[in-house]
């Protein structure tokens, strides 16, 4: 009987427990370890500071794309890249936020978005967030793919100081309606709507 109360109990504590979500580490000479192809990340993900003894320092390409049930993640302090080309978090539609450590030297997160580390570039936009948004008075840069598949976003608040923004910036961003570019702005990049409704939106300062 009390083996059988012990098993009970262990398979309740199990089912309370929350899933664990999976994260998928390589160890890549050089470099340090990254984080790589992670297509069952869910809920909300601490990406750990080390592997196997090494800091993480890179967040590969697509490393998170398509993880729907991907809620918020929390970027370590030793991270120094974030994919290149491809956004780290394409087709997350659930992800709302993304936290930085303050202690990182290279990025940093302001209300769940991901800036540089003296919040000066615009570097990524949580897919999943919905509404509009007005971007840091500091902001004078929108990185390329900033705003990549944020499909819940209606419009984006461009401050005067802005004066560039990469290319493919609001890529596939479908529901935005409003998007001004003030006159700040010297240099834009290609295909700043590409897949969205860039046929509504302003491609040149207003």
């Amino acid at each position: 009987m009390k083996t059988r109360v012990i098993l009970l109990t262990l398979a309740c504590l199990r089912v309370a427990l929350p899933a664990t979500a999976q994260v998928n580490y390589l160890i890549a000479s050089g470099i340090g370890a990254m984080v790589t192809s992670s297509p069952n990340a869910s809920g909300d993900v601490v990406i750990a500071s080390t592997y196997r003894g090494d800091p993480v320092t890179w967040i590969v390409n697509c490393a998170f794309c398509s993880c729907t049930n991907l809620t918020s993640v929390t970027i370590p302090n030793g991270v120094t890249r974030l994919g290149s080309p491809s956004p780290v978090f394409s087709g997350c539609t659930n992800l709302t936020n993304i936290s930085v450590d303050a202690a990182n030297a290279t990025f940093s997160s302001l209300d769940g978005v991901v800036f540089n580390k003296a919040q000066t570039t615009l570097i990524t936009f949580p897919p999943g967030r919905g509404g509009s948004y007005v971007m840091p008075a500091t902001v004078t840069n929108i990185g390329a793919r900033a705003f990549y598949d944020c499909t819940s976003l209606t419009s984006a608040t461009i401050g005067n100081g802005v004066i560039s923004i990469g290319g493919e910036a609001f890529y596939r961003c479908t529901g935005l309606t409003s998007a001004a570019i003030p006159n700040s702005v010297t240099q834009i990049g290609t295909a700043l709507y590409a897949g969205g409704k860039g046929a509504r939106l302003p491609t040149v300062p207003a």
